[in-house]
């Protein structure tokens, strides 16, 4: 028998049991036994999470658009 979750996220929707939605409550919630969403976790202490997350974000967009720069040169 198959368990149905009601869901509880407008924007997420899960699939098999990868990410149940158990477990999305625990992240939403900021649940303290579940490790990975401290700052210190990440060996990122003083840092906000969503900062470090946006300065990759950025860095990453830039190389991107470098790499398509430069491989339509070659073409």
């Amino acid at each position: 028998m198959q368990t149905r979750y009601r869901n509880l996220f407008t924007t997420i929707q899960t699939e098999g049991a990868i990410l149940p939605p158990d477990l999305l409550q625990r992240i939403s919630s900021g649940d303290a036994d579940l490790e990975g969403l401290r700052s210190e976790d990440y060996h990122l202490p003083g840092e906000r999470i969503n900062e470090a997350i946006n300065r990759s974000w950025l860095r990453l967009q830039s190389a991107w658009n470098s790499f398509k720069g430069a491989s339509s040169t070659r073409t």
